[in-house]
This record gives C-alpha cells, sequence and structure tokens, in this order.
C-alpha cells in the first residue's frame, strides 16, 4: 500500500512578497510626512539677498531733464534710495512715493544737464542696496507728436499709398481691349485677373 504526500502550500513566500511591497510604501509615506510636519524640510530657505527686479518701461529726455518710468517685477515691493548717474549720486523726485508695490508703477524725474549724443549708464539702487541697471546708449530729446509730424507722416501716406495706387488704376483703365488672359489687369472692369477672371 503506498501512500502519496500531497505538498502544503507554505505562508513564508507570500509573508515575504508581502513585506517588500509594504515597505518601499511604508517609507514614500514617511517621507511624505516628514515634508509635510517640517513645512518643506528646510526647503524653503528665503534667500541671502531679496529678489529685486525693476523693468525701465520709458525713458524721455527733455532739454536738461530725464524722466524714467519705471514698473516694478519683483516679488515684493522695492524701495527706490538713490541713483547714480554715470558714477555720480543724483537728486531725484518720484511719483507717487519712492515705494513700488509689486507690479506697482512710478515715475522718476531728474533734474540733469545731459549732453546731445553722450551716452549715460543710470544704476538706480533700492532700500537693499541691490543695483537696478539700464543705460542711455545716445542722449537725444524725446520727439513728440506736433502738427508738423502728423503732417509730415499724412504726406508720406499719401506718396506711397494712395499715389501709387491711383497710378495703377488709370494704366489699368487706359489699357486697349486687345488683353490677353496673362495680362495683369483685364480691361472689362478694371479688376485684376486673379479676381475677376476666374
Amino acid at each position: 500500500m503506498t501512500t502519496s504526500a500531497t505538498a502544503v502550500p507554505s505562508k513564508k513566500p507570500f509573508l515575504s512578497s508581502l513585506v517588500l511591497l509594504l515597505v518601499p510604501i511604508l517609507l514614500l509615506a514617511g517621507v511624505i510626512a516628514l515634508f509635510v510636519f517640517t513645512k518643506g524640510a528646510g526647503l524653503n530657505v528665503t534667500p541671502a539677498a531679496p529678489i529685486e527686479t525693476l523693468q525701465f518701461e520709458r525713458t524721455i529726455l527733455r532739454p536738461g531733464e530725464i524722466e524714467l518710468h519705471l514698473r516694478n517685477t519683483s516679488p515684493q515691493e522695492i524701495i527706490i534710495a538713490q541713483i547714480n548717474i554715470n558714477d555720480a549720486i543724483w537728486p531725484y523726485t518720484i511719483s507717487p512715493s519712492p515705494m513700488i508695490p509689486r507690479l506697482g508703477t512710478a515715475v522718476l524725474h531728474l533734474q540733469y544737464p545731459w549732453v546731445q549724443a553722450e551716452a549715460y549708464e543710470l544704476t538706480l539702487f533700492s532700500s537693499n542696496s541691490i543695483p537696478l541697471k539700464t543705460s542711455i546708449p545716445v542722449a537725444t530729446t524725446t520727439a513728440t507728436a506736433s502738427a508738423d509730424t502728423l503732417w509730415s507722416f499724412t504726406l508720406i501716406g499719401i506718396y506711397v499709398g494712395i499715389i501709387p495706387v491711383a497710378l495703377g488704376m488709370l494704366a489699368a483703365g487706359r489699357q486697349k481691349s486687345g488683353t490677353t488672359r496673362h495680362d495683369v489687369f483685364d480691361v472689362g472692369d478694371g479688376w485684376p485677373l486673379g479676381l475677376s477672371g476666374y
């Protein structure tokens, strides 16, 4: 009489697989908890120097005066403390105030005897001594709109736009009736062949 023994599956491989699955998940949960409860685990460090940026939107030059239009593009407010023009500190006025809020604008006025065609380096210093630089490569009076300027641009528009079109339309109307489809204009209605012939 022979008896056969059937193998009973062991629970050890199942338990070891379960442990191998749970260990990484528990480690990940621990790291996430550490990150949450320590408020970034030391990653929320404020910079040693504040991040301050200023956009110089427009520079206007008038005789004896420089006007700068500024916009604060940094993440916090900026206070303008002083201005340096070609390595010389110069008095200024700023409106509405020296403190420019985030994304706010200000206009800075300088009474400065600038010279035509000279270059100027301007450095604004914030209250944190951060330099904010711009330059004027060639100083010249900023053009403003006037009746003479508008009249000049009107004449240019007439010379470049209206007169050539009028001459082209006159030339098209004078063509003889013996034109072919390869000509530029169709005499019958005055429209270009690309628009009327197809």
